[in-house]
């Protein structure tokens, strides 16, 4: 009888994830540059240049995409963690709700508010995003799993908002040739946002436990966050 293996869902998951990355990647290299790689000297473009006045708001932007970002570096590592932990619940599909949840509700918060104001996009998004965290928060200590999807959802939604709004508000504060630049900046300091605060909460909940590190960390997002969206109204 032939030896059957045990199924292996994260590692195959992780294996046709880096095969369709591969296959982006030959996409993107195969792609004709859309601008004039041939300039040089003085016809370049500076690749960061803001406009007189504006790092203050680029600061306050990249900032709001920092928090932001890392809600939803959150709840990609380990909002898994927290469902099967919490409820109990082994289910693959059950566990991965919640980051699903939260990626769907932030689009959906976008489309929702496309013809929105930025202003109104970024209220909503203020309001939101402590709401769904302290709710995340909530769930920890009262597990139902229809109350961290909800969680989930408002953190989401609006993280999503400040996303969008801090987009803006960066192109805003580009010079004109070099927004690729500033916007690839502002996405490393995301990308920053989405990766740095998770690790540092992975690290605390190793001595802490898991409830009172996680009011602890909505906390600081939402202060954080909050802080940052003042700071940008201020130099509008």
């Amino acid at each position: 009888m032939p030896k059957l293996h045990p199924p292996t869902p994260l590692r195959t998951s992780y294996t046709v994830f880096g095969a369709l990355m591969i296959v982006l990647l030959l996409l993107v290299l195969s792609t004709p540059e859309t601008v004039d790689i041939e300039a040089r000297g003085n016809d370049r473009p500076a690749r960061f240049a803001l406009r007189p006045g504006a790092g203050a708001a680029f600061g306050s932007a990249a900032a709001v995409g920092f928090f932001a970002f890392a809600v939803m570096g959150l709840f990609s590592s380990l909002g898994a963690i927290i469902v099967r932990g919490q409820l109990g619940i082994t289910s693959y599909f059950v566990a991965g709700l919640a980051p699903f949840t939260a990626f769907a509700a932030s689009a959906l918060a976008q489309l929702a508010l496309l013809r929105a104001s930025q202003a109104v996009a970024l209220v909503t998004g203020t309001i939101t995003f402590p709401i769904g965290l302290a709710l995340t928060a909530v769930s920890l200590y009262h597990p139902m799993l229809w109350l961290a999807l909800v969680a989930a959802a408002l953190s989401g939604g609006g993280a999503g908002l400040l996303f969008k709004s801090a987009v803006a508000e960066t192109v805003g504060a580009a010079a004109p040739a070099s927004r690729a630049g500033v916007l690839a900046t502002f996405f490393v300091i995301a990308y920053l946002g989405m990766g740095l605060p998770s690790i540092a909460f992975s690290i605390v909940i190793r001595h802490v436990a898991l409830q009172p590190a996680m009011i602890g960390f909505a906390a600081v997002l939402s202060l954080g966050a909050i802080a940052a969206v003042v700071t940008a109204r201020r130099h509008k």
